[in-house]
């Protein structure tokens, strides 16, 4: 790890607190804004993850998959892989096939699927 990549890796940190603090104030705030709360949980979670791979100086593809980012960090002997099978089923529609991703982590239905994004983005930050 180079001093160069553990700066950048700093600020993409920077900017998941930033997300993640915005998620907070939108989704528990007196008016709540659930879908865009959720949608900062998922940046907030996504840049954490970016943070680590820059950390690691490991190149990383311009998207916005949780599942695909994590799969970069991932090794048998990492300790990533509850945390991808977290973000994968927090991705996954209930009602969609385990393969497609999608509605449920960017625009959950419900308050629990609410605190899972928030949790797991607080988790990856």
């Amino acid at each position: 790890m180079s001093p160069e990549s553990l700066i950048l890796a700093g600020a993409w940190l920077k900017k998941a607190s930033s997300d993640l603090a915005a998620a907070s104030i939108l989704i528990h705030g007196e008016q709540k804004h659930l879908d865009v709360g959720s949608y900062h949980c998922q940046q907030a979670a996504e840049k954490a993850i970016k943070a680590y791979l820059t950390a690691r100086e490991t190149l990383f593809p311009k998207t916005h998959s949780l599942e695909q980012l994590l799969d970069l960090c991932a090794s048998p002997a990492d300790t990533v892989e509850l945390q991808h099978a977290q973000a994968v089923e927090s991705t996954r529609s209930p009602k969609k096939s385990r393969r497609r991703a999608v509605r449920t982590f960017h625009f959950p239905q419900s308050g629990a699927s609410f605190t899972k994004a928030t949790s797991f983005a607080k988790r990856a930050v």
